[in-house]
């Protein structure tokens, strides 16, 4: 971030980029001119009270992890010129930590409430503050028409502008002594909010979030830190209940999902409840930030949105049937019905007048139809039956079961309809 204040860009606008830049990044490169001014640092006010607010929802039973709201802050000095040797690197990058011990340890300063209250916010609401100062690149540089070349540009600024690139990027180790090893920088590290690493697409999230507020901040006025406060948790629990969603549907479809076979409806509630729990418990892990009532919300949400996807599963699960399991039920229902149809013929046939007095010839008398359908009723049932046993001693009660289960919702349909 480097503060630019002219006639095309605003103070409002100014301080608004340089809010969503903290907010949204793991690594804040303040661009400062010559040193560390006091107007330099109350652009951080803000920060300082939304890092207040959060600590203190931490103190007050929060679960959020009691690390700073920020990670890194810093401090880029262009055109420093107190250096005591700018061509001894070593030296200059020595000289950098004491100074800004001095700016926010600075005596007056802390004599003074207010100052005094941004410089303690700083180190608390920043993970690490740190500080490089960079010398004045050259004379060369500064003309109107500098063409690029970087032969033109000082040495000692190279040396030092290497130094920096290495240690942010974390490409090598400064070499030198240990002393100045402990001071070096560490490598880049994605965004932490509420103390959790966050993946790129959860980072988008925030952004979209951030801009809203920026957008519904009318009249000039700045978001309060409490509502930044509010949107950062409000959006970090949403995140939470998307990603207990997927974890959800990924657990879910290694059992019963599009590529998968039939699957008895039993073993998808068993299976339903255990990827419930993970899911549930990932979200409890995430959502941390904010109200108690408002966390609960979204876990009440994310439980029935399980519950409608369950349902939805078990539904596309019946239109997987195997065509066999629909031939056989069908079977089971035929073998049924002419069952009872053969008990109803036998007791016709015991009535004087359906009696085929002749059962040994068929004359065309009322009873004879009545024999021979009993006859072929009984010849259906039976081989249906054999039939079912036949399918069962080679595939196993457990693989015919949803065959049964389907022939009861049939019979039920079809009695429904009759």
């Amino acid at each position: 971030y480097q503060r630019r204040v002219h006639g095309q860009t605003g103070q409002m606008l100014t301080v608004a980029i340089f809010a969503f830049s903290t907010l949204i990044s793991s690594f804040l490169v303040y661009n400062v001119d010559k040193r560390i001014q006091e107007d330099n640092l109350q652009h951080l006010t803000l920060f300082t009270e939304y890092g207040r607010i959060a600590l203190a929802s931490q103190d007050s039973g929060s679960q959020v992890s009691t690390r700073a709201p920020f990670q890194t802050l810093l401090f880029l000095v262009r055109d420093w010129q107190d250096f005591e040797d700018e061509d001894d690197v070593n030296a200059c990058i020595l000289e950098m930590k004491p100074y800004l011990h001095l700016v926010l340890n600075n005596e007056t300063a802390v004599s003074n409430k207010d100052l005094a209250e941004v410089r303690d916010h700083i180190n608390l609401c920043f993970e690490r503050p740190d500080v490089f100062m960079l010398p004045n690149p050259g004379l060369d540089v500064a003309k109107k028409n500098y063409d690029g070349n970087v032969t033109k540009i000082s040495k000692p600024f190279k040396a030092l502008l290497h130094r920096l690139v290495m240690s942010i990027f974390g490409i090598n180790k400064i070499d030198a002594s240990e002393k100045e090893e402990s001071y070096q920088q560490d490598a880049l590290v994605p965004k932490r909010i509420g103390g959790r690493l966050i993946t790129a697409k959860e980072l988008m999230s925030f952004i979209r979030c951030y801009v809203r507020v920026f957008q519904q901040a009318s009249g000039g006025i700045f978001p309060e830190a409490k509502t930044l406060l509010n949107a950062t948790a409000e959006t970090n629990n949403f995140n939470a209940a998307e990603a207990a969603e997927k974890i959800y549907k990924d657990n879910m479809d290694k059992l019963c999902g599009a590529k998968q076979p039939y699957v008895e409806d039993g073993k998808i509630e068993e299976h339903s409840e255990d990827c419930k729990k993970t899911a549930l418990r990932h979200f409890d892990r995430m959502a941390k930030m904010g109200k108690k009532e408002s966390i609960q919300e979204f876990r009440d949400k994310l439980e029935n949105k399980m519950k409608t996807m369950k349902e939805e599963y078990i539904h596309y699960n019946k239109a997987k049937q195997p065509d066999i399991l629909r031939f056989v039920s069908m079977v089971m229902i035929a073998a049924s019905v002419s069952y009872l149809l053969s008990s109803v013929v036998e007791i016709l046939c015991t009535i004087a007048f359906l009696a085929p007095r002749t059962p040994y010839d068929f004359d065309y008398e009322p009873g004879d139809f009545t024999f021979a359908l009993s006859l072929i009723l009984g010849d259906i049932y039976t081989t249906a039956f054999c039939f079912l046993t036949l399918v069962m001693a080679t595939t196993g009660w457990s693989r015919l079961a949803p065959a049964v289960h389907l022939a009861s919702e049939l019979s039920s349909s079809i009695s429904k309809t009759e």
